[in-house]
């Protein structure tokens, strides 16, 4: 992936895994050096599940949507951590281009 390391990222659209129930987007603005993570403009996706099987039986799973805006999320909370895939791309493009500029 071209050497990419996590700061070439800063700008790009993240989606964070928290657990399988909850899902975070949101535009990487900065992180430190243990990783944790600080994102702008964020939307949570979220299932609540019923608690109880006899629950089960009468409501199915809720899924919830919310804009929170800017969140710190640490690194201990984060399972899985994707980049989404235009701004992948987009970046790949962009650090090829400056990389053979500078040659």
């Amino acid at each position: 992936m071209q050497n990419l390391q996590l700061n070439d990222f800063i700008n790009s659209r993240l989606h964070v895994t928290i657990d399988k129930d909850r899902h975070i987007v949101g535009t990487l603005v900065a992180l430190d050096s243990q990783v944790n993570l600080l994102l702008n403009d964020v939307v949570e996706f979220s299932v609540i599940r019923p608690s109880t099987e006899s629950d089960s039986d009468k409501h199915e799973a809720q899924q919830y949507t919310r804009k929170l805006g800017l969140v710190s999320i640490p690194r201990s909370s984060i399972n899985v951590l994707r980049i989404v895939d235009e701004d992948l791309e987009a970046l790949i493009k962009r650090r090829t281009y400056l990389m053979q500029s500078a040659v």
